[in-house]
């Protein structure tokens, strides 16, 4: 196997823009060949998270019915709605706090981030404790965007859920006022919550929305997801703040595009590529469930133009066609991310719902729709798009023969 690192840049090529860019990735491949097909790159897929981002998590703010609060500011919070929302979120996880052995902890970054929040309001959630009540977890689901896990507390089974607002909402149906009674989660709150989120957004935070349910006594661990998620009270909502990274930007130098393509919320997605210097005011933003609507030809128009696009709340399916129909129009296609909306975090043999190949792929079976083997969608796409099969005789323009 052949190691290629920052190091291993030529010094008279170091002056270039491409050399600039190469700089900024490390990558270990396999066969001299990827070498040069990183070198010709002329789009990137890039998640948000980790990437366009530092991965350094931190909850900035909280919002509960009639009441909100920044963290960054606040030193004490003394309101026990606010409380058990750190309490629940903090326990709805499976990260591992910092010790002596690890002081970075392991684990997902937002549940580190969650820990770190109950322990500052003085309600700190300790691993052993919280694994030795769990009786089962659901974990988190790519394309439902939400985690639960049942617990028994004190004799009593409670499920907590951890998520994305709009698939965590629908699981609601009722809140605690500011005097911690329940009251029914009606219009007005609704609204609130939608206009709470898009201020998050944008600013570039990241929310989740956090919720719980008490079952009865003498009620059993449920087995079905559909069944725990439902009539739950939604606690309220936990934004935190994730530094972009420096030198995003230096790709378009390069002439590289950069689309970003997340499972996050798209107004805070289009926010953190602003930061780092990616698209321009105005961008598009294709959601999730826009995106399955779209025909190949309705997709092929919007990729075909200049323009950098924020691609919010996909699945792995979707991100895989979105670099498939690039690659169609005769791109070379780079993708980063490791993240659950990772297309390669797909399921072989699930294809997303009305999938289809976009040229004989590679891949057996295919990733996108699960067959063996995919041909082209029709004849003319595979003789109009697909690139030369390449033999002995066979060189890129601008290339000497081999």
């Amino acid at each position: 196997m052949a190691g290629v690192a920052a190091g291993d840049v030529r010094d008279d090529a170091a002056g270039s823009d491409e050399a600039a860019v190469l700089v900024v990735v490390v990558a270990t491949v396999g066969r001299l060949s990827a070498v040069e097909t990183l070198g010709s790159t002329t789009v990137i897929c890039t998640d948000k998270t980790g990437t366009l981002t530092e991965n350094r998590m931190r909850v900035t703010q909280l919002w509960l019915p009639g009441a909100g609060y920044d963290t960054t500011t606040t030193t004490t919070v003394d309101d026990t709605r606010a409380k058990a929302l750190a309490a629940t979120a903090a326990a709805c996880t499976t990260a591992q706090p910092p010790t002596e052995a690890q002081t970075a902890g392991s684990g997902d970054p937002t549940e580190l981030a969650l820990l770190r929040l109950a322990e500052e309001l003085h309600v700190a959630v300790t691993p052993a404790g919280r694994d030795a009540a769990r009786r089962a977890v659901l974990h988190f689901d790519a394309h439902l965007k939400r985690m639960s896990t049942v617990n028994k507390d004190a004799g009593t089974l409670v499920i907590r859920t951890k998520g994305a607002l709009e698939t965590v909402l629908p699981c609601c149906d009722q809140v605690l006022d500011p005097q911690g009674r329940l009251q029914p989660l009606d219009d007005g709150i609704r609204l609130d919550l939608q206009h709470t989120l898009d201020r998050y957004a944008a600013r570039g935070l990241r929310v989740l929305a956090v919720a719980a349910r008490t079952l009865d006594h003498g009620q059993h661990v449920p087995t079905d997801r559909q069944q725990a998620e439902s009539g739950l009270t939604l606690l309220g909502l936990v934004a935190m703040v994730d530094p972009p990274r420096a030198g995003v930007a230096a790709a378009h130098r390069a002439g590289i595009r950069i689309h970003v393509i997340t499972g996050d919320y798209g107004p805070t997605a289009a926010e953190i590529a602003r930061q780092v210097g990616l698209g321009h005011e105005g961008r598009r933003i294709v959601a999730g469930d826009e995106l399955d609507r779209l025909t190949d030809s309705e997709l092929d128009t919007i990729l075909v133009g200049g323009d950098e696009i924020v691609f919010a709340r996909v699945s792995p399916e979707a991100k895989l066609r979105i670099c498939e129909a690039l690659r169609a129009q005769g791109e070379t296609v780079a993708m980063t991310g490791d993240g659950p909306q990772h297309p390669y975090a797909a399921e072989p043999g699930r294809p997303a719902p009305g999938s289809r190949c976009r040229r004989s792929c590679r891949f057996r079976p295919c990733r996108t729709t699960g067959l063996p083997r995919c041909p082209p969608t029709s004849a003319a796409r595979s003789a109009g798009r697909q690139r030369p099969r390449r033999s002995a005789t066979y060189r890129r323009p601008g290339h000497p023969p081999r």
